[in-house]
């Protein structure tokens, strides 16, 4: 998802990722939209400028691992 404004928000398909060395690979099954995101949509947030990608509070399950 990205938010351009709080009248301009799209779904936006990207290719799957694959994880580094030292990452994981997480399938989101909840992402929670918080105070920070209700104020960035509008632009009023003071660290977070336009367009953004909101939901930073994920619950998920890890699906791969890196070597």
């Amino acid at each position: 998802m990205l938010v351009r404004s709080v009248d301009d928000i799209t779904l936006e398909e990207v290719p799957a990722p694959v994880p580094g060395d030292d990452e994981l690979l997480n399938r989101n099954t909840v992402v929670g939209v918080c105070g920070s995101d209700t104020h960035a949509a509008p632009g009023h947030h003071p660290f977070i400028d336009l367009p953004y990608r909101p939901g930073h509070e994920v619950l998920g399950v890890v699906t791969e691992t890196g070597s």
